[in-house]
């Protein structure tokens, strides 16, 4: 399938952008002991990522720590688990 032009003026937010072939970053953060191992630098490190894509973060720091937080929790794993 050929590459299409997406006019970024007319997306309403990144999904729909990433949905039609654009940008995206991701980053993993290992559970040892129940500790989250360098959360903010992961955070820090996904934030520039993001903002070298031309990608702007909807979220503040402590929203999406949060939500990593408790997905963490959630999996009731102690070690091992990346998030």
């Amino acid at each position: 399938m050929p590459a299409r032009l997406v006019d970024q003026s007319t997306l309403t937010d990144n999904s729909v952008y990433m949905s039609s072939g654009g940008h995206a970053v991701f980053d993993t953060v290992l559970l040892t002991d129940g500790y989250l191992y360098q959360l903010p630098q992961h955070l820090a490190r996904f934030k520039k990522s993001a903002h070298m894509a031309g990608i702007k973060l909807p979220f503040s720091d402590e929203a999406v720590m949060r939500v990593i937080m408790d997905t963490a929790a959630a999996s009731k794993k102690m070690n091992g688990l990346y998030v």
